[in-house]
């Protein structure tokens, strides 16, 4: 009986979270999805060599191409010397706006993932960091490497690139790496709203 009623509540916490992500997508903020568990993976030896292999030389924030989870989820990494939830850093996915996926996706990934070396990343994206909070920065270009036979026009949220409001609370394990690690570009003033939604109710 007790174990029935643990499973109820867990799929109802479930059933709250999707509301959440769903609610947050559409006013183009990043949501926190459940981080992937990367136990599996071989562990890495994070040395000179890593770094060499790597093309890193400090922290450094990368996103992937194309998702497993489609062109509605975003899977970041960052490597860093202060290590939040992976031993090279941070890894974590959120829910982004369609457009940005498939901007994401037709570009051709120039760097290993983090975590294996699998090239499948672009290092396109920043963070930052305002009075009133945080923003997520994607470059785009539509002149930028892309996949053979793409021929869309990519239209921006921004002066060629995204700007994705960042939640204090959903966004926490990001916003925690990149300040330890000082991964961050410090702005002036308010976070831009030119065409970015700043509810984060």
């Amino acid at each position: 009986m007790t174990e029935n009623n643990e499973d109820k509540n867990t799929e109802e916490l479930t059933d709250e979270q999707q509301e959440i992500i769903d609610m947050v997508a559409k006013i183009f903020a990043p949501l926190d999805m459940e981080v992937t568990n990367m136990n599996e993976q071989p562990k890495q030896t994070i040395d000179e060599e890593y770094m060499k292999n790597k093309k890193v030389d400090g922290p450094t924030l990368q996103i992937r191409t194309m998702s497993d989870g489609g062109t509605g989820l975003m899977h970041l990494q960052g490597y860093g010397g202060v290590t939040i939830n992976r031993e090279y850093g941070f890894a974590a996915k959120y829910k982004m706006p369609h457009d940005v996926g498939m901007y994401l996706a037709a570009l051709k990934p120039k760097f290993q993932s983090f975590a294996t070396d699998s090239v499948a990343y672009v290092r396109n994206v920043t963070v930052e960091k305002y009075d009133d909070g945080y923003q997520l920065v994607i470059a785009g270009s539509n002149t930028a490497d892309m996949i053979e036979g793409i021929d869309n026009i990519f239209k921006f949220n921004f002066s060629n690139q995204w700007r994705l409001n960042m939640h204090f609370q959903l966004c926490n394990e990001l916003i925690d790496f990149v300040e330890q690690n000082n991964a961050y570009i410090q702005c002036e003033g308010k976070r831009p709203t030119q065409g970015v939604e700043t509810s984060e109710e």
